[in-house]
């Protein structure tokens, strides 16, 4: 209990409380002593074999520390310091010992010491703009530095050599999280980003970004910036259907990837990119593929592109064929259908084309090439190279189910008629009775009469 002006227990005018006590047994001539606990000047009692000496008559303590005395003591003595002093809570400014308070300590001004013990979860009232403990946790309105004396940011963390930075880390069979959490008002805005910069120049984000529902406030999308030279530029989005967008942020179209511009210009074409991992693949060996299935992932199609023979001297001779698999039904494996080689040939049915003539090679037990057309014509037509017009070529009428052969400046020359008969030029069958008859290497048959002549003669006898 405090009183008497401040004092705690017995004030300097009562008998005394002993701080400390300290006893000297001198071996010779002695005068000064010094008192290893230390003493306030004024406190101090000395006992020299017994009887208590008078300060300032019989001795001298000043500093604190050393006691002197008037008369030496010798060989036999024995001297006795005796330190003590009433505690005012208010000129406390130093204790050399361990220092415990039973009850509240306040502090007007500042605490400073070296270490602090215990968990501090009753420290309450830190001057704001430093740390402090509330019931919510430990907050401060600073700006805190790891590394750093000078934090630019409300957290700055200066690893110190390379792999060092947070880490969140935990034995237990949970996982730690770290999470951006804003209210944002409008689609597209940012939710949160992380920012990669080289030298304080900003090159690469990756940043969350609202949706569209801004009532329920609960759909997003993630946008990936990169720079190749300057400001960050957007490159990909995965939306919030799970779309992957290259070189644009939003699409309506239903797919799974779209692909929008190239490395060369955001408003140019987009380029797909398969690569084999080597610049020298062997024969046969795939350069890429496409590969279609159910969610099973087991291929049902697929289109493959194979190095095709001949030399392959990268970006100089790339021989390359292109194969293109389907699976039949009841079979679980897709076989090849269709290939074009390295010289543009076309083998269905055949993964070998041949004739070095054919463009188109078909084969198989009973192989058809159907033509079928949903208006009155199908037809395969012939032409000069470079030239976008036909000169020649098998047409099929449908509308008089005629089949028809053009020539020379894609004119009708010859027509198979649905009764199996022939004409010349269009639909000139010619008259019962003609045949076809030759005008020569220069001149296209005719229908004549059979005598040679523009009637037919007919020798016969009639009986009645």
């Amino acid at each position: 209990m405090a009183d008497r002006n401040g004092y705690i227990g017995r004030a300097p005018g009562d008998s005394s409380v002993v701080v400390a006590r300290q006893t000297f047994s001198p071996t010779g001539i002695q005068t000064d002593f010094t008192f290893a606990s230390g003493y306030v000047v004024g406190y101090l009692d000395l006992y020299l074999n017994g009887a208590r000496l008078i300060e300032g008559q019989d001795f001298t303590a000043t500093d604190g520390s050393v006691v002197g005395l008037t008369t030496y003591a010798q060989n036999g003595d024995v001297l006795e310091l005796v330190a003590y002093k009433a505690f005012n809570a208010t000129n406390v400014q130093s204790a050399g010992g361990d220092f415990s308070v039973g009850g509240n300590l306040s502090v007007v001004g500042y605490t400073t010491a070296n270490t602090y013990y215990g968990d501090g979860s009753n420290l309450t009232g830190i001057t704001a703009g430093y740390w402090e403990k509330t019931d919510a946790g430990i907050n401060t309105t600073s700006s805190v530095g790891i590394g750093t004396t000078n934090p630019t940011a409300l957290l700055e963390v200066r690893p110190g050599s390379s792999g060092e930075g947070i880490l969140l880390k935990t034995t237990a069979n949970v996982y730690g999280t770290t999470k951006f959490d804003s209210n944002r008002t409008s689609e597209s805005n940012f939710l949160g980003t992380i920012d990669y910069a080289w030298n304080g120049t900003t090159v690469a984000q990756i940043i969350g970004v609202a949706g569209d529902d801004t009532v329920n406030k609960d759909n997003a999308k993630i946008a990936f910036y990169t720079a190749s030279a300057g400001s960050p530029t957007h490159r990909a989005t995965i939306d919030s259907s799970g779309r992957l967008l290259l070189g644009t942020q939003s699409s309506s179209v239903q797919m799974t990837q779209l692909l929008q511009g190239n490395s060369g210009s955001v408003a140019s074409y987009g380029t797909l990119y398969l690569a084999r991992g080597v610049n020298n693949p062997s024969d046969s060996q795939f350069l890429g593929e496409i590969n279609f299935s159910d969610n099973s992932h087991d291929s049902s199609a697929s289109i493959r592109a194979i190095r095709d023979g001949g030399t392959w001297t990268s970006t100089s001779s790339q021989p390359s064929a292109l194969i293109f698999e389907t699976t039949s039904d009841g079979q679980s494996n897709p076989i090849e259908r269709l290939r074009i080689n390295r010289s543009g040939w076309v083998g269905i049915g055949t993964n070998a084309p041949l004739h070095t003539d054919s463009a188109l090679d078909i084969e198989g037990s009973t192989p058809v090439l159907r033509i079928s057309s949903t208006g009155n014509y199908g037809s395969l037509t012939f032409a000069d190279a470079g030239d976008d017009h036909s000169v020649g070529g098998i047409v099929y009428d449908h509308s008089v189910d005629a089949l028809m052969l053009y020539g020379y400046n894609n004119t009708e020359r010859l027509r198979i008629g649905s009764d199996g008969q022939i004409g010349l030029g269009g639909a000139n069958y010619g008259s019962t009775g003609q045949v076809l008859t030759s005008n020569g290497a220069s001149s296209a048959p005719t229908w004549q009469d059979a005598s040679g002549g523009d009637s037919l003669d007919v020798t016969a006898s009639l009986f009645i």
